[in-house]
């Protein structure tokens, strides 16, 4: 089973084992994958999918939802020659790797619930400023 979940360009097909980012209520963005689909969603096109995490923890959503997403690129490995893993391939990542380190490429997610891309363009310990596209 498919589910088609976005427009235009952006659209992108979910399926068990599609790593995805769920967005929790302490505000942190979670990656966890399809495990499985249990069934039809009550909205048009929406389908049920249970999403697991690496801590154990469980999640049943109704896809699609502002609140999930495809996981971002920030979880592949680097393309470097001195990298061992092959391009694209999936890894953890270090607590010191920076994924928000100056220049990144990020989205942010705002109350109308639109995806916005942007750079960061400078940081403290504290806060990131992005520049948006």
């Amino acid at each position: 089973e498919i589910l088609l979940v976005g427009s235009g360009a952006a659209k992108v097909e979910l399926k068990v084992g599609s790593d995805v980012d769920m967005l929790f209520s302490n505000g942190s963005w979670y990656s966890g994958w399809i495990s499985k689909w249990q069934g039809e969603g009550k909205a048009k096109h929406s389908k049920i999918a249970v999403i697991d995490f690496q801590d154990g923890d469980r999640q049943k959503v109704e896809l699609p939802n502002l609140e999930v997403r495809p996981a971002k690129v920030a979880r592949l490995a680097p393309t470097t020659a001195a990298s061992k893993d092959p391009p694209n391939s999936k890894r953890e990542l270090d607590e010191e790797e920076d994924l928000y380190a100056v220049g990144a490429r990020v989205e942010m997610l705002f109350d109308d619930g639109v995806w916005y891309k942007g750079r960061v363009s400078s940081r403290t310990e504290e806060k990131g400023y992005i520049v948006f596209d």
